[in-house]
């Protein structure tokens, strides 16, 4: 300190390996895998002054979040590094404290024959300039996050399940099996918000919320890719849960290339049927580098030409089967033959909706993306006398990195109507005049027996 002056930054990088299933490992190997990063890293901070540090960067691992074959003691490790970055930052306001969960990197302990193995497994490396650069981003980021993963998991095979084409034909396909990325139990007690969205009498799971999920599983299977939208989104069938609750299972295909995003499929089915069972839903999530933003918000009061008849408390009582976690519509600016706007908020914190939700914060914003096909039942009924539900979305862009608290501007613009669909572009403007996403291609089956759906619906306690 008296020749270089206060430290400043701690980097701990230090890893060693002693890959075996725990059936052949022995205490001494795991205690040196596990010293070297655990003990290591409490040496270094013990000789440090805390009151000197601004930045403590942690080299984690992708195996401490997915685990990895043979690398039980390297993931706890990694793990113990995460869990000691929240509780450092937690103590340590005036230092930065982030904790890199890596990909495996083209150097280092990647040893030719690694490299092999994970090009057999389709691992994208990480360069040495790129994953130097992703450090100092981190380091430099305007919202901090304690802990952040950078690159791929190390797969191991997964298993085959339907595809979404497969949903679709019921033929199965030789190749562009999709794995499965994780289960989920759906039930109304740790999902208290199904008790909002009832339909002849049964809680059914919502698009908006399959559309959370679909991402979600996405990004589980990709780490340090962003989510861009979702594009050909199919409703297969009616996701409705009955007592006992429904299993459900999130399957994802291998990302592919497609203009600089990352094309992933995706099925949402339930867990243990049969491969010619159709899924609840499927769609191709697309992911990226961060979104340098979007086009001009489009001009709306021209789509206008008189007021909405009701009020918000007429709408949802008469027109909709929406319960309180879904009222989301403030003000209905007008409408006419050829669409709707509304002013609508944005959906509370997960936890507000779920006892153990899947992420602290959302993806894309549920209330905001349901408040569309609110609106488009309420155009259906006001102009085709008779309400319509969601069956298609050909397109969804979200420009913002999250959407606005604040709630958006609703714009459902109609392209044509008919008989039995009703097809629609909806955009989302923030209240700082930016399209914060849209919603191309919407289609909605338009039924007059929907309506006695809704009314069966307005008494949530009949579904019990």
């Amino acid at each position: 300190r008296n020749r270089y002056g206060p430290i400043r930054l701690i980097v701990h990088g230090a890893g060693v390996l002693e890959d075996r299933l725990i059936r052949d490992k022995t205490p001494e190997q795991f205690l040196r895998v596990f010293d070297t990063k655990v003990a290591g890293l409490h040496n270094v901070l013990d000789a440090a002054d805390p009151a000197e540090l601004r930045h403590i960067v942690l080299f984690s691992s992708v195996s401490a979040r997915f685990g990895n074959a043979g690398q039980s003691d390297y993931a706890m490790a990694n793990e113990v590094l995460n869990k000691t970055a929240h509780r450092l930052a937690a103590h340590m306001p005036g230092c930065r404290v982030t904790s890199i969960n890596w990909g495996p990197w083209d150097g280092g302990m990647v040893t030719p024959s690694l490299r092999r193995e994970f090009s057999k497994r389709g691992v994208e490396l990480i360069p040495l300039e790129s994953g130097a650069e992703a450090m100092v981003d981190e380091m430099l980021a305007a919202d901090p996050a304690e802990e952040v993963v950078i690159g791929a998991p190390i797969r191991q095979a997964g298993p085959a399940v339907q595809t979404p084409e497969e949903a679709r034909t019921g033929h199965p396909q030789a190749s562009a099996a999709l794995s499965l990325a994780f289960e989920h139990l759906l039930d109304v007690e740790r999902h208290p918000f199904l008790r909002s969205h009832i339909i002849g009498g049964r809680p059914v799971l919502p698009l908006a919320i399959t559309l959370e999920w679909l991402a979600h599983a996405a990004l589980h299977a990709n780490p340090g890719l962003v989510f861009h939208g979702v594009e050909d989104m199919r409703v297969l069938r009616a996701a409705t849960v009955e007592d006992a609750g429904l299993r459900l299972e999130l399957a994802v295909g291998r990302p592919r290339r497609d203009n600089g995003t990352f094309a992933v499929e995706t099925l949402l089915r339930s867990a243990g049927e049969g491969a010619r069972t159709p899924g609840y839903a499927s769609a191709t999530v697309l992911l990226g580098q961060p979104n340098a933003g979007g086009p001009s918000a489009p001009e709306w009061h021209d789509l206008i030409d008189r007021a909405y008849p009701r009020t918000i408390d007429e709408a949802y009582e008469e027109q909709l089967f929406h319960g309180p976690h879904f009222r989301t519509i403030q003000e209905i600016r007008g409408l006419s033959d050829r669409g709707i706007v509304a002013r609508v908020s944005g959906a509370p914190a997960p936890r507000e909706w779920m006892r153990e939700p899947l992420r602290g914060a959302w993806i894309a914003d549920p209330l905001m993306i349901d408040a569309a096909f609110q609106l488009a039942i309420l155009w259906c009924r006001e102009v085709m006398n008779a309400p319509c539900l969601p069956s298609f979305v050909a397109r969804y862009r979200q420009y913002a990195s999250l959407m606005p608290r604040d709630g958006a501007t609703c714009i459902f613009a109609v392209r044509e109507a008919g008989r039995s669909r009703v097809r629609a572009d909806v955009h989302f403007i923030s209240p700082d005049g930016k399209l914060a996403a849209e919603l191309t291609g919407f289609e909605g089956t338009i039924d007059p027996l929907l309506a006695d759906a809704f009314r069966r619906s307005a008494n949530p306690a009949a579904a019990y």
